[in-house]
């Protein structure tokens, strides 16, 4: 079996409580009387308990369980800001999914292979309820061939690009990014447009167009669209918790929710394809957090494949110490350092290295616009930025997530 993960230090009362919602809503006969438990203790501050589970964007999860397991010991004034919280996301969630099938269907008509992930997606096939999961804005995923004609479809839409890019910028994008903004600013909604599941530096080769190959279809508010084969939105959910350090509770209640509704998860594929992709560290510590963390069951090749790696242990620990203390904010030395410990072989650690140091992005471009000619100095600008970054310790706090945020930033 696994090592078991032991953080230093002990969980707040708050996200003691919170981690136990998460638990019962993946074991619901042994995590409620955890919750009520927790829900009665006199350290506990019902504010804070709000502000933790905003940060883990988990609040219509914490008022579904604390309802279930102890709602006469939650305080009225707040037992109604989570009531609201829950019609608010509800009503914005049913927006976003009609705008979603406005927008999948305008792309497919102009040949684009999308494959909306996440977001309305997500919760309804993992959460069973629009209301449950919060997002805030709607992500999809083409082959890199077909985005010049989504980013097309986008603007005929309405959407513009956020930041503005020049064609050459667009082109550069392409080759070392994964995804670009979009907003409409009527509407007040943001789409993340997506041809690789991360950026360059990861080294993760997921190939779209095979993925388009394994999609199944979603019926989805009243409409129908493709989406990712299980083995793949697991594959998919656990890189974009690496990309951020596991850093929100609610990345590991995805995948633990997508294991719940998916019974016939075919682990040899999937294990498979992590390898081939050189994700399969990434794929085994999100695995573990959420065995750990949340109480799920893995079967017996994964938790032997867990135990035969010792850095899964070892950079899950470490993210869950982070969680536990609710630092809120990670060194970009540290950052780096954790990220390098997800690639298992010496090659892709090289390739992170040099693409972090030296892959000039949109960062550098709105720094300094330099004409076409002396382009070529933006991986020197880049490399200065990385640099003054390491040396100075710089933080960086990850967002709010719930649906007013993204408005107010």
């Amino acid at each position: 079996m696994p090592a078991e993960l032991k953080p230093a230090t002990p969980p707040s009362p708050e996200f003691a409580l919170l981690l136990a919602c998460a638990r019962a809503a993946v074991n619901p006969s042994v995590g409620a009387a955890r919750v009520g438990e927790l829900a009665r203790s006199k350290d506990l501050d019902w504010e804070k308990l709000l502000i933790v589970g905003r940060k883990h964007a988990l609040r219509p999860l914490l008022h579904e369980q604390l309802k279930a397991a102890a709602t006469g010991l939650v305080p009225p004034a707040i037992r109604t800001r989570l009531h609201d919280v829950v019609n608010d996301n509800a009503h914005y969630s049913l927006r976003l999914t009609h705008e979603l099938l406005r927008v999948e269907a305008a792309l497919r008509e102009r040949g684009v292979h999308v494959i909306p992930y996440k977001g309305p997606v997500l919760a309804a096939t993992a959460y069973r309820n629009f209301a449950t999961r919060v997002f805030l804005d709607l992500d999809i995923l083409v082959p890199p061939a077909e985005v010049p004609a989504a980013r097309a479809a986008l603007l005929a839409l309405g959407y513009r690009s956020t930041p503005a890019l020049t064609p050459r910028q667009q082109a550069a994008l392409l080759r070392s990014n994964c995804e670009s903004s979009f907003e409409h600013q009527e509407l007040e909604t943001w789409i993340e447009l997506h041809w690789r599941i991360a950026p360059v530096q990861f080294a993760v080769e997921f190939d779209v167009e095979q993925g388009w190959g394994r999609t199944r279809r979603l019926a989805l508010g009243g409409g129908e669209v493709r989406t990712l084969a299980s083995e793949d939105l697991l594959l998919v959910l656990a890189v974009h918790a690496a990309k951020h350090l596991w850093q929100r509770l609610c990345w590991l209640t995805d995948v633990a929710a997508v294991l719940g509704s998916e019974p016939s998860i075919d682990w040899t594929r999937l294990m498979a394809e992590a390898e081939r992709v050189s994700a399969l560290r990434i794929v085994l510590i999100t695995l573990h957090l959420c065995a750990e963390s949340l109480g799920v069951a893995l079967p017996a090749e994964v938790n032997a494949a867990i135990s035969a790696d010792a850095e899964v242990n070892g950079v899950a620990d470490a993210v869950m110490a982070d969680m536990y203390a609710e630092a809120g904010e990670t060194s970009s030395l540290r950052t780096h350092r954790l990220l390098l410990r997800t690639r298992s072989r010496w090659r892709d650690k090289g390739r992170y290295a040099l693409r972090v140091l030296f892959t000039p992005g949109v960062s550098e471009w709105a720094l300094l616009s330099l004409p076409a000619p002396l382009a070529p100095l933006y991986p020197v600008i880049r490399l200065g930025r990385v640099a003054g970054k390491l040396l100075r310790g710089a933080v960086r706090t990850p967002a709010p997530l719930d649906p007013s945020a993204r408005a107010r930033s």
